[in-house]
C-alpha cells in the first residue's frame, strides 16, 4: 500500500537534507513525499528540486507562504497513500520508521499508529541512533487515546510521530486549522481520534524531534497565545462528541496553558490587550473543572491577585 508523506518547508536549508535523506532511506518503500515549499526565502526549493529530480517519489509543491498548516493541508489535498504521515523538515525518522508504523497499523487494524519520539539538541554534534528498549505495543479506543496525549512521557499531540488513514481524514473532512499557530497538531490529532475506532501505540522511539532556537517550540513565543484557541476547540468537540468525560482534563491544560501565557506575557512586558484578555480568559471555566489541585490554587490566586502571583512565579515559589 502507498503511503504519504507530506514535508511542509519555510527557509530550512541548513536541516533539510539530513530529514529528505532520512525518509529516502526508508525500508518501507513503497512512499510518496510531497515536499511543500511554502515561499522559503533560502535554498530550499533548490534541496528539493534536486531530491525530485534524482527520485521519482518526490514531489515538489511550491506555494506562496501561508504557515504549516496550509502547507499540510495542501499535502493533504495532493495525497494519493491510503496513509499519511507528517515530518517537519528540520526532524530525521530512523530507517524503519514507516515500515514498522504500517505493519503496526495493519496488524492491529487501526485508523492511527504512533511511535514513539527522541529529542535531539543542536548543540549535541552526535547523531542518537535508535535506543533500545523493550517493544511495548498498546491499543486504545478514542477516549483513552485522548486522555494519554496529556500526560507527561506519553506519545503528545504532535503529527509526525503518527500514521494516519488518509480515507478517515478525507472522509470526515479534517484540516489543519490554519488560523492557530501552535497546538494546531494537538487540534488535528483531537479530530482524528475522535473519529478513530482504535488507536495503536509503539513505544521505539524512531522520530528525532531536532530542537533548536529557531523551532517555534522552543522558548516563549507570543503566537502560543493561539494553543488557547486550539484547547478551546477541543473542549467544544468533545461536548458534540458526547464524550464529556474527558473535557475537565482539557480545561485543566487550558488553564495551565493560560496561566503560564499570562505569567509569561507580563515578564515580556507585552501588549497591555493581550494581557488583559489571558486575565479574562482566568475566569472561562469554573474553578470546580480543574482537575489539578495546584493549577487549581494557581487560577485562584492568578484570579485574586495577578501581581501576587508573578512575584511568586519569578522567584519560583510557584
Amino acid at each position: 500500500m502507498l503511503v504519504t508523506i507530506v514535508v511542509p518547508i519555510y527557509n530550512s536549508e541548513k536541516f533539510l537534507s539530513r530529514c529528505l535523506k532520512s525518509i529516502q532511506n526508508q525500508t518501507y518503500k513503497n512512499i510518496e513525499v510531497i515536499m511543500v515549499n511554502d515561499g522559503s526565502q533560502d535554498n530550499s526549493l533548490k534541496i528539493c528540486l534536486e531530491f525530485a529530480n534524482k527520485d521519482s517519489r518526490f514531489t515538489v509543491i511550491n506555494k506562496e507562504n501561508g504557515g504549516v498548516s496550509s502547507a499540510r493541508n495542501v499535502g493533504i489535498e495532493k495525497a494519493n497513500g491510503e496513509y499519511i504521515n507528517f515530518i517537519d523538515p528540520d526532524d530525521w525518522i530512523d530507517n524503519a520508521m514507516i515500515e514498522r508504523l504500517y505493519s503496526t497499523i495493519k496488524k492491529y487494524n487501526s485508523d492511527i499508529s504512533i511511535c514513539n519520539y527522541v529529542k535531539e539538541y543542536v548543540y549535541n554534534d552526535e547523531q542518537k541512533q535508535l535506543i533500545n528498549v523493550d517493544r511495548l505495543i498498546k491499543t486504545y479506543d478514542r477516549i483513552q487515546a485522548l486522555n494519554e496525549m496529556l500526560k507527561p512521557n506519553s506519545f503528545k499531540g504532535f503529527v509526525w510521530n503518527k500514521l494516519f488513514s488518509l480515507n478517515l481524514i478525507k472522509e470526515n473532512k479534517i484540516k489543519f486549522d490554519e488560523n492557530i499557530n501552535f497546538c494546531e497538531d494537538l487540534l488535528f490529532c483531537c479530530e482524528t481520534m475522535l473519529k478513530a475506532k482504535k488507536i495503536v501505540y509503539d513505544n521505539s522511539p524512531f522520530y528525532h524531534y531536532f530542537i533548536h532556537s529557531n523551532n517555534i517550540t522552543s522558548g516563549f513565543n507570543i503566537k502560543k497565545i493561539s494553543s488557547l484557541d486550539a484547547i478551546e476547540k477541543i473542549i467544544n468537540l468533545l461536548d458534540k462528541s458526547g464524550v464529556s468525560i474527558l473535557k475537565k482534563t482539557y480545561i485543566t491544560y487550558y488553564m495551565h496553558m493560560n496561566i503560564s501565557l499570562l505569567l509569561n506575557s507580563i515578564k515580556i512586558n507585552a501588549n497591555k490587550n493581550v494581557i488583559n484578555q489571558l486575565k479574562m480568559n482566568l475566569f472561562k471555566y469554573r474553578l470546580t473543572e480543574v482537575r489539578s489541585k495546584k493549577i487549581f490554587l494557581s487560577c485562584l490566586l492568578s484570579r485574586l491577585s495577578t501581581k501576587l502571583t508573578y512575584f511568586l512565579w519569578a522567584g519560583r515559589g510557584i
